[in-house]
């Protein structure tokens, strides 16, 4: 049976990248074509170069998906799923609780969390320039700056999922893990959990690094939103978030 890495992340939390850092270093996976490129990064300091996983789905299709990755066979052993997993109308925990139990034998869980109320304002800020306007606002069933506040706050006020639970087969991270540690860190933590043969750290340093220089303008950016320099509609949102609106 194929190895099922999932990655359960919200759009903006930086899931692509980590997809890229699972599939580009494992030494089996780059023995196959096509290979996974050395050059994730688009000038926006996404990693959709590589791949766009950016999604919501309800909770039953989330797993349906799960089942049909894992039915699909590779000759590097496993297969990446990614997105998000709890509906618009979903809670955290019993979503998470079912992905967790939908997991068989060595498959793995990675869960990118916003631990911290800028984490999700840099989110929202990085949406509106990473993703189509159309495809961020359907899959939060927005359809004016009204409707992105009242999602802002209803990621910000959710429940994180069930701190106390723990497993072989989980990894938290956050994104101020992904912005803030050092490369040598992230990396152990990460291939740590796969137990997967690794290759090229020098290379994952060199992009890791490089990296966290295209995230600067977007702190730079909440910096003066926080002022009430603004200009867009993600920029009035977060702004009338912090103004406690």
């Amino acid at each position: 049976m194929t190895q099922l890495i999932c990655l359960a992340y919200q759009p903006g939390a930086y899931g692509s990248f980590l997809s890229w850092i699972v599939d580009r270093f494992s030494a089996e996976r780059m023995r196959h074509e096509p290979v996974v490129t050395d050059d994730p990064l688009l000038p926006d300091g996404s990693g959709h170069k590589y791949v766009t996983y950016c999604k919501i789905q309800n909770n039953d299709n989330f797993l349906s998906m799960m089942d049909l990755s894992r039915s699909k066979q590779k000759p590097w052993g496993y297969n990446i799923y990614a997105g998000w997993p709890v509906g618009i109308r979903e809670k955290i925990n019993p979503s998470m609780n079912k992905v967790i139990k939908n997991l068989q034998g060595n498959d793995k869980l990675i869960l990118l969390e916003c631990k911290t109320v800028e984490e999700h304002l840099i989110r929202y800020l990085r949406n509106e320039p990473t993703m189509d306007h159309a495809r961020w606002y359907g899959m939060i069933e927005a359809t004016d700056e009204d409707d992105l506040l009242m999602r802002l706050k209803a990621d910000i006020n959710a429940k994180p999922f069930n701190r106390s639970y723990k497993s072989d087969n989980l990894l938290r991270v956050s994104m101020n893990d992904i912005n803030f540690s050092s490369h040598n860190e992230f990396f152990t933590k990460v291939t740590d959990f796969l137990g997967w043969e690794i290759r090229d750290k020098e290379l994952f340093e060199k992009v890791f690094e490089y990296r966290k220089t295209l995230q600067l303008p977007y702190y730079e950016q909440l910096e003066r939103v926080n002022k009430g320099v603004v200009n867009t509609p993600a920029e009035r949102v977060v702004y009338r978030y912090i103004k406690g609106e």
